[in-house]
């Protein structure tokens, strides 16, 4: 078993990259206790939060670019407006996370837990979110051009006026999802699953959906394979194989 930073050490770490703005060496902090802890406007950017617990953090305008966050907890952290392009996020969780207009362009996110999460206004061009739970999100007016979006959970999130254009989302669960004002140009929903009062009313898309009647009995809305016991469990879902 890996040790845990303590919270002490961890904080002194963080407040060096709060104060110091020359060059220096990424900080390493896997697995280190973090809860509540202020790291607002912290540059952060290439550090290493592998399995960091950062529940309920505040990372409002942090940098935290190409910084590594496998697996970390980051339920209901405030990471509005934060910079967090090219950063690894994979199987994080980020669960009523608010994420209001925070920059994750490029950004490695397979199997990340966004359930509940605000991103109004996010920029996730190019975001590579395969398998993500954004069940309930709200995503309206995010950029999602290009971004990776297939086998995701998109069940009941908010999509009014998202840009998608582009967008892979072939068998995303789109059910009950909003679309209105979304644009879809280009975008591929081959074998998605789309509620069948929105067929007419969506268009711009390439590749056929799966239409489903969505007034009759649904799941729980978890989403796919592995998801839902993450979703029961606080953890992220398994990897991608």
């Amino acid at each position: 078993m890996k040790p845990v930073i303590p919270l002490l050490p961890a904080l002194a770490l963080v407040a060096a990259c709060k104060s110091d703005p020359g060059p220096r060496k990424p900080p390493a902090m896997g697995g280190a206790y973090m809860v509540q802890a202020d790291l607002q406007e912290a540059d952060l950017a290439k550090a290493n939060l592998r399995g960091a617990n950062l529940r309920q953090a505040n990372l409002f305008r942090a940098n935290l670019g190409k910084a590594f966050l496998h697996r970390a907890n980051l339920q209901e952290a405030d990471l509005q407006e934060a910079r967090a392009d090219k950063a690894d996020l994979s199987q994080a969780d980020l669960s009523a996370a608010v994420l209001v207009k925070t920059r994750l362009r490029s950004a490695e996110m397979q199997r990340a837990m966004l359930r509940e999460a605000n991103l109004y206004r996010a920029d996730l061009r190019g975001a590579k979110l395969r398998g993500a739970v954004l069940h309930h999100a709200n995503l309206r007016a995010a950029k999602l051009g290009k971004a990776d979006l297939r086998e995701a959970n998109l069940s009941g999130a908010d999509l009014q006026d998202a840009d998608l254009s582009g967008a892979r989302l072939s068998e995303a669960d789109l059910r009950d999802a909003d679309l209105q004002g979304a644009r879809l140009k280009g975008a591929s929903l081959k074998e998605a699953r789309v509620c069948k009062d929105l067929e007419g009313k969506i268009k711009g898309f390439k590749d056929k959906p799966t239409w489903e009647d969505c007034t009759v009995s649904k799941d729980d809305g978890e989403g796919g394979e592995g998801s839902r016991e993450a979703a029961t469990s606080g953890e992220p879902p398994a990897p991608v194989s």
